[in-house]
């Protein structure tokens, strides 16, 4: 009987938070008699959700006042050869730093031309990030970008190499692996958050976007 209760409690919780005085008018139509466990936990809920809706407003107010400093653009260093092709690839290895390298045809293997440490987004956001994928050059202002997971989401960023910088644009949906530019400036990015659930989103203007 408890556990019924209790299930009735937290839905009801919910149900107050979604819709303001028709929750309470619904929830007040489904109290039992015997209800001291469910106050109790509905009591715990309402005082656990509060933290967390305090906690948010203080993150949201120390976003509001980071200071960030503004990166300039590098243009990937093999753009700048007339009528170059090749191919890229970026790996990420161990949590610990990601290799931006080149296929080298005579040798047949890939080439590293910058490595990425992991602790390169520290400074900024006081985390590492734990991979870098779903990279492609812009033709609007042959500059890399890429999709950064961090601990906290998945974030479009440009990638400077020489020396190596990270500037954060815009939150991408979670775990993307394959994207390309057209020639509009338009980032188009794929990957599952499920295995049974992939999306393609597109990023509009991105190299007019501050980082």
């Amino acid at each position: 009987m408890k556990h019924t209760v209790w299930v009735v409690k937290v839905l009801c919780v919910l149900a107050v938070r979604a819709n303001g005085d028709e929750g309470k008018e619904e929830c007040s139509q489904s109290k039992s008699p015997n209800n001291d466990f469910g106050d109790d936990m509905e009591e715990n809920m309402n005082v656990e959700l509060l933290q967390k809706d305090v906690s948010l407003q203080k993150l949201s107010g120390k976003m509001a006042e980071m200071k960030c400093e503004e990166m300039k653009k590098q243009p990937f260093p093999k753009c700048k050869q007339p009528s170059y092709t090749g191919s890229f690839q970026v790996t990420s290895v161990n949590y610990d730093y990601a290799n931006v390298s080149e296929w080298d045809p005579a040798k047949g293997d890939w080439k590293t031309l910058v490595q990425l440490d992991a602790s390169l987004t520290v400074a900024g956001t006081g985390k590492k990030f734990r991979n870098i994928n779903s990279c492609a050059i812009n033709p609007r202002d042959n500059s890399l970008y890429c999709s950064m997971q961090m601990a906290d989401g998945s974030f479009l960023t440009r990638i400077g190499v020489d020396p190596p910088t990270v500037g954060f644009l815009a939150k991408l949906r979670q775990w993307r692996w394959a994207a390309t530019f057209d020639e509009e400036d338009n980032y188009y990015v794929y990957g599952e958050e499920e295995h049974e659930l992939g999306t393609l989103n597109v990023v509009s203007g991105v190299s007019k976007l501050g980082a």
